[in-house]
């Protein structure tokens, strides 16, 4: 899992070959949604713990 910035400067996590962008953030998770949602049909969602270190 590592975490990296887009051009806009926004986070996005990258993971076993897919990456993720935010899309909601609570004062204890993070949920991450599947970037290539159209292009690769990915459906996947993550949930990472907040603040991620």
């Amino acid at each position: 899992m590592v975490f990296i910035r887009n051009q806009r400067g926004a986070a996005k996590l990258c993971y076993e070959g897919f990456s993720y962008s935010k899309k909601k953030e609570t004062k204890s998770k993070i949920r991450w949604k599947c970037s290539q949602r159209r292009s690769e049909n990915c459906k996947g969602t993550v949930t990472t713990d907040n603040p991620v270190s």
